[in-house]
């Protein structure tokens, strides 16, 4: 996010309200169908990603917000609506957010920098929202964080282990 927030001609309050009235159902039927997620999960997950774009646009560029492997698999959905993604980025941030995924294999000091920004994400999540992020999906998270390497799975692991996650902890434990 970048300075662009700053020219949104929408108060905080009128963004909130936008986020929080947007019409995902084609975003949660696309994940359902296509990607195999369970209504229930989706639904979840769009509420995380409701969240996070309200992070973004409350706090703008004090920080750079790492999203959760659900957060941005609905926002990779959203995006795919292009002129519902694009009329929203305008209602909430005043322009055009781009996506910038993170390449496969970072060198280990960009990824000792998203673990964190990942736990800054956190942090401001659990402050506004009185929760963490979780998977929405369940167990699907260790094995996400597998995928992803050892830069979340760093993250996570004291997490986990705060939380008494213990399956997760044990295998995050394994983890390079």
């Amino acid at each position: 996010m970048d300075s662009r927030l700053q020219n949104s001609t929408n108060s905080l309050a009128q963004a909130l309200r936008h986020i929080y009235t947007l019409d995902f159902s084609p975003v949660i039927e696309r994940m359902v169908r296509k990607q195999g997620w369970s209504r229930r999960s989706a639904r979840r997950a769009v509420l995380q990603y409701r969240n996070f774009l309200a992070l973004r646009r409350k706090y703008g560029n004090a920080n750079q917000f790492i999203p959760s492997v659900d957060i941005d698999e609905v926002w990779h959905n959203h995006i795919l609506f292009t002129a519902q993604y694009h009329r929203d980025c305008q209602t909430i941030f005043g322009d055009y957010v781009h996506h910038h995924p993170q390449a496969l294999s970072p060198s280990s000091s960009v990824r000792a920098q998203l673990a964190e920004q990942y736990q800054q994400t956190q942090e401001c999540y659990k402050s506004e929202f009185g929760e963490y992020i979780y998977a929405a999906r369940g167990n699907w998270l260790v094995e996400r964080v597998l995928q992803w390497g050892e830069f979340i799975a760093n993250a996570l692991r004291p997490r986990a282990q705060r939380m008494g996650w213990d399956h997760a902890a044990t295998r995050l434990k394994n983890m390079p």
